[in-house]
């Protein structure tokens, strides 16, 4: 359930499931899921291990990328998002969020099981588990000669 969590709340922020910033996103929440302490040292911590996992050189690389999305979910106001998935009001359209805000509200919203309470998820759910099963069944499905 944890990845489903995670992937629901990155699609609503408009990270894209193609983009690297959407796995260094996606691996930080599962670090700080795991461990919520280690949202305090994002750079020796998460993003060395998001590098690692990436297999890129450069740890600083994963924080420019993360920092950029973050950058772009504040201009399109879509850091809004949590104040629907928290049932408070956190943002407005002049708050600007951090890379360890984002980070951390998402594992927040795991980790506290707010989603149990959010009918979107489970909409959402049941729409990626019905692509799903469409999808296997065409996989499944034997080529038809003409």
């Amino acid at each position: 359930m944890e990845d489903e969590v995670i992937e629901y709340v990155l699609l609503k922020l408009g990270c894209t499931k193609a983009s690297s910033v959407y796995k260094f996103l996606f691996v930080s929440a599962k670090l700080v899921i795991k461990n919520p302490f280690s949202i305090h040292k994002l750079m020796r911590e998460v993003y060395d291990v998001v590098r690692e996992q990436c297999g890129l050189i450069n740890t600083r690389s994963v924080s420019s990328a993360i920092c950029k999305q973050v950058e772009n979910i504040c201009n399109t106001d879509k850091h809004l998002i949590f104040n629907d998935l928290y049932k408070t009001n956190m943002f407005n359209l002049n708050s600007k969020i951090t890379s360890g805000q984002l980070i951390g509200l998402i594992a927040e919203y795991y980790n506290l099981e707010l989603y149990t309470t959010d009918s979107k998820f489970y909409d959402y759910l049941a729409l990626r588990n019905a692509n799903k099963k469409t999808l296997n069944q065409k996989l499944k499905k034997p080529a038809q000669r003409n």
